[in-house]
């Protein structure tokens, strides 16, 4: 690697600060998302039972609890992208060069129809591959194995996106407390592994920063 210690520090964008940041607003909107699951339903159960008054409270507080949840979302869906794309553009630094993945992969598409459910996806396996801290510097960086956890949650992301839209496109399906209930545990659950991939990406990535760095230092002449 052409860089020298201090540039490499001058040049690399850690992501442990960012990625705490994604962490606690999800977290924010995990909370916000319960918040309204619990109240909405109990409004519901309550209205059953003759008690209008109170059920009309507890949807207020329901009400208002999604709207927060939906501000927190795009709060926490901003944050993330440019969490994602400073670990992309971190990865020339640490030796992963030639990646196939283009940074608007996390930008752009995030938003393009279809292309949002693989793009991120391959870009964030791929930022994992070049972000490994106990391997050398090496061409084919691209032949590491894809993140089992990265993996995982976005089969959940996946399966929380077809569910929403179900619950969207089927009045009957949105009526089910069956149905809601399972939308929710999914987008719970996908929140939670998206919370333990960044972390576990971050200080991945991180550590690999460190690890060259001392290497650099210890080779200076």
């Amino acid at each position: 690697m052409s860089l020298n210690a201090s540039a490499l520090t001058a040049s690399f964008s850690p992501l442990k600060g960012l990625g705490k940041t994604c962490r606690i607003l999800i977290g924010v909107v995990i909370f916000f998302r319960l918040v309204d699951c619990i109240f909405s339903f109990a409004g519901t159960v309550i209205n059953a039972a003759g008690l209008a008054n109170l059920s009309a409270l507890l949807s207020i507080i329901g009400n208002l609890a999604a709207i927060f949840c939906r501000i927190f979302e795009l709060f926490s869906f901003a944050y993330f992208i440019v969490w994602a794309r400073r670990a992309f553009r971190n990865l020339p630094l640490l030796g992963a060069s030639g990646a196939r993945s283009k940074e608007w992969y996390v930008t752009w598409g995030f938003l393009i129809p279809f292309a949002n459910l693989i793009l991120p996806f391959l870009l964030l396996n791929e930022v994992w591959k070049g972000s490994d801290p106990d391997k050398a510097i090496s061409e084919d960086w691209q032949q590491e194995k894809n993140c089992g956890l990265i993996n995982v949650w976005w089969a959940l992301v996946l399966l929380t996106a077809f569910a929403n839209m179900s619950l969207a496109l089927f009045a009957g399906l949105a009526s089910m407390p069956e149905a809601v209930i399972v939308a929710v545990i999914l987008q719970i659950v996908s929140s939670v592994l998206a919370i333990a991939a960044i972390s576990k990406l971050s200080l991945r990535q991180d550590k690999r920063f460190e690890n060259i760095r001392a290497v650099i230092a210890q080779n200076r002449p």
